[in-house]
């Protein structure tokens, strides 16, 4: 009885685990996907003789050339959006293409499978904060639900400081977007003691389900978009 206890136990182990992997991983899968798309819209946006054959309704004509695939005019939208938010991921864009057997793609990539410094900053919007939180953890970390919640802070900072404690307390999506809500981030600049209201906030969140982070993943960026 005791042998088979231990089966049960070592085949719950295993399933645990190679599933949170397989999620880990589908995870990063669909935020480099994202994030590429944004970057090609923003490459090909660059090249004014192209622009101009499409004007302002690029994002229209590509969301109904690519509808079977469940990327939606909105979905482009945010996915050019993503990439303009965070160009800093495109330093470990390539490395995780080459981890998933993926190097065709790498070389469709600019000069000769990299992105360069310009591509990646198209604009001056990232800033160096204590918090920033490096490329590779964000995506590894982060679901792209939590990016989609992220994006329309406009200041570098809070954004910055959201990813930080998001990685930091395992925030679910749900729990992200009501810490958002209720302006944790001003309350903690406010606050005199931050570490205290840190602790409360993690005691309290709703930690992320990296399977049920999958199954929205499928829903809301594999079918919709």
């Amino acid at each position: 009885m005791q042998q088979f206890d231990s089966l049960i136990n070592e085949i719950k182990g295993l399933h645990s685990v190679m599933e949170q992997s397989a999620a880990k991983a589908i995870n990063r899968h669909i935020t480099v996907r994202n994030w590429l798309i944004g970057f090609y819209i923003i490459e090909f946006e660059q090249k004014g003789s192209n622009r101009a054959a499409y004007g302002d309704r690029l994002l229209e004509v590509l969301a109904e050339k690519l509808a079977t695939n469940g990327l939606s005019f909105r979905n482009l939208k945010l996915f050019r959006q993503f990439y303009l938010a965070y160009p800093q991921i495109g330093q470990t864009v390539s490395a995780q293409l080459q981890y998933f057997g993926l190097q065709p793609f790498i070389k469709n990539l600019p000069s000769g499978g990299t992105i360069s410094d310009n591509a990646l900053a198209p604009f001056d919007n990232i800033i160096a904060t204590a918090d920033q939180v490096d490329s590779n953890t964000l995506i590894s970390k982060l679901s792209f639900s939590h990016f989609s919640l992220l994006l329309p802070l406009k200041n570098a900072e809070s954004r910055a400081f959201y990813e930080s404690e998001c990685i930091k307390g395992n925030w679910s999506v749900s729990e992200l977007k009501r810490q958002i809500n209720t302006l944790y981030y001003e309350r903690s600049g406010l606050s005199i003691d931050k570490q205290k209201l840190r602790l409360h906030a993690n005691e309290t969140s709703e930690k992320t389900n990296m399977a049920d982070l999958i199954a929205i993943h499928i829903r809301v960026f594999g079918v919709e978009g």
